[in-house]
């Protein structure tokens, strides 16, 4: 079983026994070179958005512009490589780095065995120390991301590793996590994708692997807006905003679906219910929900169906409205060429721009209502649950719906 680390607890001075390592990006060369193919390379242009609410703040209303981004994917060949989890970190042993793309938002920062802080002025450092529990002499593909468990993050970060992985490494295994951790939504998909669990890599309990080869499927969208988390600047490794890539999902998940459910007038416009969540709670939904009800919108709680079921209610959508989490994920289904129409309960202040760029990429009309805030979970805005303008929300349904 995979393991958080606790924080790290060293005093300025405490690292006398580490080396220094180099970090290096192989998504940042628009060339290939003997370690790396670069596969696909595209610019896209994301339309501004609406964000409608009062007091939006500059650095929350940034995911709501017009945004320019470089979508680069290539496959990395490494040798003797240290893959150190539950991070999904990559440590090249013999030529000391560590791959920035597997570094990005990790929990490596916690480990016992790297550094990175302010004591070392950040900069990497690694213990001397001989780490290594299990070795594997093969190669194969390697998909992981630390939040594989989660809707958002497998169909973001995961599978875009994956398709690339179908497409460029055919005969190559692949690790995404413990077949035990596999999900409903996690084993249907790869097997939409054509990857049977016995095409799956498992490490056991190891936390620490020796691989003597390793192909890595790398994705980095670079835009121009520098939007949550990437502030500084713009710089995202992840796959899944990529528009080549989500229209391929959208195709072959739909068509997937409707083969085996057909078609469906029910679900025209739908209200995603966090019901079966433990954050980020409508506060005055009772209140929302008679608004819907009066548009004739059926409350949906995506966690309570299989993969299927979800895309094809999301497919039939004509209207989505729902507050930001994992739900919104099955807007990547929406029937493209029926002129869908998403609105998201945004956290004011938050400016997530998950959900906004997977609706730019696939030309879906949407619009962000910012929702205030409780400030009750504790743990920031993220988390919080939230009130929603209830005036605002029934003057955009009366103008959207004829």
């Amino acid at each position: 079983m995979l393991v958080p680390y606790e924080r790290r607890s060293d005093k300025p001075g405490g690292y006398d026994n580490f080396i220094a390592v180099d970090l290096v990006s192989f998504t940042n060369i628009k060339e290939s070179t003997d370690k790396h193919e670069l596969i696909r390379y595209n610019l896209n242009y994301y339309d501004r958005v609406s964000y409608l609410g009062e007091d939006v703040d500059e650095r929350s209303q940034r995911f709501s512009l017009e945004v320019t981004a470089e979508c680069s994917s290539s496959i990395v060949n490494l040798e003797n490589v240290e893959i150190v989890l539950p991070c999904g970190s990559l440590y090249s042993i013999e030529e000391n780095f560590l791959v920035e793309e597997t570094v990005f938002q990790s929990k490596l920062f916690f480990h016992p065995n790297f550094a990175c802080d302010r004591n070392t002025r950040w900069k990497w450092l690694k213990k001397r120390t001989e780490s290594i529990d299990t070795t594997i002499n093969f190669n194969f593909s390697w998909c992981f991301h630390r939040n594989y468990f989660q809707y958002f993050h497998w169909f973001m970060d995961v599978l875009p590793r994956v398709v690339a992985s179908v497409e460029f490494l055919p005969n190559l295994p692949i690790y995404v996590c413990e077949k035990s951790n596999l999900k409903e939504f996690m084993s249907t998909s790869l097997k939409l994708l054509g990857v049977s669990t016995d095409d799956l890599v498992e490490f056991g309990d190891h936390h620490s692997i020796l691989a003597t080869q390793v192909s890595v499927p790398l994705h980095r969208f670079k835009e121009s807006r520098g939007m949550r988390p990437s502030f500084q600047d713009g710089i995202h490794y992840k796959g899944g905003w990529d528009p080549l890539y989500l229209k391929y999902i959208n195709s072959v998940f739909v068509r997937a679906a409707k083969a085996k459910y057909g078609e469906s007038s029910r679900f025209k416009r739908i209200y995603i219910s966090r019901e079966d969540a433990k954050h980020r709670s409508v506060v005055n939904e009772n209140e929302l929900l008679q608004i819907l009800n009066h548009y004739g919108f059926e409350i949906v709680v995506p966690g309570y169906y299989s993969l299927l079921e979800q895309v094809f209610i999301f497919s039939q959508a004509e209207i989505v409205v729902g507050a930001h989490g994992a739900g919104l994920t099955n807007i990547i289904f929406s029937d493209l060429y029926n002129d869908p129409l998403v609105i998201e309960f945004m956290v004011a202040g938050l400016g997530d721009p998950g959900y906004r760029m997977i609706t730019s990429a696939l030309s879906i009309n949407y619009k962000a209502i910012a929702a205030y805030p409780m400030h009750n979970s504790g743990r920031g805005l993220a988390f919080d649950d939230l009130k929603v303008d209830l005036e605002l929300l029934s003057s955009i349904l009366e103008e959207e719906i004829i």
